[in-house]
């Protein structure tokens, strides 16, 4: 599976995406400076604020909508190509808020990212990724939808990036499900074995 920037997508096919089509598709958006996370909308909005927000959708030439709106409050465990998967919460729009997005992505040289599931790419240490395409290249999909380094994962969660690589080739995630520093604090997330 292939991410890629609007300019990525121009230089392939030799058009521009317009607004509406970009709104039927998971789009992440880096925020701060090299190793930091890339986000989706959703959190982008959460992060910014309303006005923020705006200046960046206007920025990126993308709509305003958020796709943030819950179906339900709690987390969603669904099935994936690599196994069955856990987020936060259970999004309307799960496509846009990038819930069924790849488990990893790794930045190529152009820029651009092409996601993996490792358990299906017989991926079996994260140590042979970093090693491959260099730590800064390889981005772990955390329980928010959102990616980030192995580094910054460190920093995050407290079972650190190793602990998340291994429920990704693990037969499911739902028997250990991980919260963020932040989501422990405000009590959120949940045991999934209920």
């Amino acid at each position: 599976m292939l991410f890629e920037t609007p300019q990525q997508h121009y230089r392939r096919t030799g058009r521009w995406l317009t607004k509406n089509e970009y709104d039927i598709k998971s789009v992440l958006i880096k925020i701060g400076g090299p190793g930091s996370s890339d986000v989706r909308r959703s959190e982008l909005y959460l992060r910014l604020g309303p006005r923020g927000y705006g200046e960046k959708m206007d920025m990126c030439e993308l709509s305003h909508q958020t796709f943030s709106e819950r179906r339900a409050d709690g987390p969603l465990s669904y099935e994936m190509p690599g196994g069955r998967r856990t987020c936060l919460h259970n999004y309307r729009f799960p496509r846009q808020a990038g819930t069924f997005n790849p488990d990893i992505l790794i930045q190529n040289d152009s820029g651009g990212f092409v996601g993996i599931w490792p358990k299906l790419n017989n991926v079996t240490t994260l140590t042979s990724l970093t090693r491959t395409f260099g730590a800064e290249k390889v981005w772990l999909k955390g329980a928010d939808n959102t990616y980030m380094t192995e580094r910054a994962y460190n920093r995050r969660v407290p079972e650190g990036a190793e602990g998340a690589f291994a429920k990704f080739i693990a037969r499911d995630d739902t028997n250990a499900f991980w919260r963020t520093r932040d989501d422990r604090q405000r009590g959120r997330g949940a045991d999934m074995d209920r």
